[in-house]
């Protein structure tokens, strides 16, 4: 099975973040940066986006820095206690201002581990209250008859007029 890489575009992209991230040279050219673990014949790098796995056979240097925004994150999350549900708050908050969606994802996520009802957390997901519990967004719409189309939310009626135009 062949294991393709990241795209030189991809890998560009991927850059946007610390410069004084780890950075993985690519044998086609291409760099990614973020903090780097080395796990058996691929190379994971933890980006502000998410996680990307290469190939070792497609790396062609490792370069490391003090993995920048990333690397912050993890130690500010290394001194928290499992259940300092106003620290992993406070993360959660830190890791979205400096442009870490990634990351704040996970911390938002620990904290309904621990505080399943926890509305900040919940609101910081995109969820919203409806009859006494959480939903994500699309249900709320859902619930409403509503139906994503044309990159907007619309009643499923006026989505269904407008195929019926269509056809």
């Amino acid at each position: 099975m062949a294991h393709l890489g990241p795209t030189p575009a991809l890998a560009l992209l991927l850059l946007a973040g610390s410069a004084r991230a780890d950075e993985v040279r690519l044998v086609d050219g291409g760099r990614i940066e973020g903090a780097v673990t080395e796990v058996g014949d691929e190379v994971r790098v933890e980006t502000a986006i998410g996680v990307v796995s290469v190939a070792r056979v497609d790396v062609a240097s490792i370069e490391r820095g003090d993995t920048g925004a990333v690397g912050e994150y993890r130690a500010r999350a290394g001194t928290l206690a499992r259940d300092d549900v106003q620290g992993w708050l406070r993360l959660a908050a830190w890791a979205r201002a400096a442009g870490l969606s990634h990351q704040a994802v996970e911390a938002f996520e620990h904290v309904l581990a621990v505080d399943p009802i926890n509305a900040e957390a919940h609101r910081g997901l995109g969820h919203v209250e409806h009859d006494g519990r959480w939903i994500t967004e699309a249900e709320a719409h859902a619930l409403a008859g509503e139906v994503f189309y044309g990159g907007r939310w619309v009643k499923a009626e006026e989505a269904d007029a407008v195929w019926d135009e269509v056809r």
